[in-house]
């Protein structure tokens, strides 16, 4: 991954982790016997890259339809567990409702430190998280 002297990513780059990631949950998700619906991907929208605790994670929105005659496009978010060559998928939700659709709290102004299981603070608001956020492992620490 290419970074710039501020730390962000570079917009190609961006696109490219935000395709990555949304594949790769869903190969996960439809690989997966026990899941009975398979998806098909119509468009990555945003991701994240994340140190967590002694992990590295993505988390991941991406529309996506089912792969049966007359599905709907939806909203999905997914969080990976990345470890070299080793990669787990931690949670694959579907967001259909606009109040189970709960962004990250990045650079908002927060009081004390701790753990909140029910925001994700390593990713902004354009993210959008399960509002069950004890789905999903990384991002809860409110320390800075």
């Amino acid at each position: 991954m290419a970074f710039r002297p501020d730390y962000t990513i570079e917009p190609c780059m961006a696109v490219r982790q935000d395709i990555e990631f949304a594949e790769t949950a869903l190969q996960y998700h439809n690989d997966d016997p026990s899941n009975e619906v398979k998806y098909e991907l119509i468009k990555a929208i945003t991701s994240n890259y994340m140190f967590y605790g002694s992990g590295n994670y993505g988390h991941v929105n991406f529309t996506a339809r089912a792969k049966q005659e007359n599905s709907e496009e939806q909203l999905f978010f997914a969080e990976l567990n990345l470890r070299g060559d080793f990669t787990t998928l931690t949670c694959f939700r579907c967001l259909k409702e606009k109040e189970d659709q709960i962004g990250g709290l990045k650079d908002t102004n927060r009081e004390g430190s701790g753990v909140d299981k029910e925001h994700c603070y390593l990713c902004e608001d354009a993210l959008k998280h399960p509002r069950d956020g004890a789905s999903y492992h990384a991002g809860h620490s409110m320390g800075r």
